[in-house]
């Protein structure tokens, strides 16, 4: 009797010891499937589970693995991004894209503070940028962005603004046409950049240039190198 309960109580308990350090967290915990009694069939059940468990298990990790490696690449495009909003407005530079003439091209936030507006705002549609460029050169931007969905041309500009506040600024444009695999037109884009201080410093130039030759020219004086 003693050795009966020997054979049925010992795999017996060694598949509650089993059972209970699964339930533990060791899922790699030995389980005798050999049996052919019902025990061995108990057995075989919880080792089918103790693998679904397993992948289970790997399925959290690598879904855990893949969200946090998502959250590394999202707060590096953030840094990223940021990094290239400061560099942009360090120099003063901006980028933009136009998908028709008729539209309102898309600018980056430094355009924005170019033109003395507030980049929270609607961009202005392109029609509408004889507002805010010179009159006296309006046609020349508005030319070089009919040609370039005409005829795919490329244009690099210098051209004055107006602000809000009627203050005169200097513009460099660059466009470029962004054309699909039969050489249609898709869009306009390129990069802004004030210069304002370049062709102030320019016309300083110009200005104290014109004083020396009139102050040689008084004096009757000649310069050298």
């Amino acid at each position: 009797i003693v050795l009966t309960k020997w054979y049925l109580f010992s795999p017996l308990n060694r598949l509650d010891e089993t059972v209970r350090s699964i339930a533990n967290g060791n899922l790699d915990a030995s389980i005798d499937i050999s049996g052919k009694d019902e025990i061995g069939k108990l057995a075989q059940t919880f080792y089918q589970m103790m693998q679904n468990l397993k992948n289970i298990t790997a399925s959290r990790d690598e879904l855990n693995y893949e969200i946090t490696e998502r959250k590394k690449a999202e707060l590096a495009l953030q840094d990223s991004e940021t990094k290239h909003k400061q560099a942009q407005e360090v120099a003063k530079i901006g980028h933009w894209e136009l998908e028709s003439i008729d539209s309102a091209p898309k600018w980056s936030d430094e355009i924005f503070r170019i033109f003395g507006l507030n980049p929270g705002e609607n961009e202005p549609s392109f029609t509408k940028h004889a507002t805010i460029i010179h009159p006296d050169e309006w046609l020349d931007l508005e030319n070089a962005i009919q040609e370039g969905f005409e005829n795919g041309k490329s244009f690099d500009l210098v051209f004055r603004i107006v602000k809000p506040d009627n203050e005169i600024g200097w513009m460099h444009a660059i466009g470029k046409a962004e054309k699909d695999a039969e050489g249609k037109v898709l869009k306009m884009f390129g990069t802004a950049q004030d210069v304002t201080q370049v062709k102030q410093a320019e016309e300083l130039l110009k200005q104290n240039q014109y004083y020396l030759t009139k102050a040689q020219e008084i004096g009757q004086l000649g310069s050298w190198d």
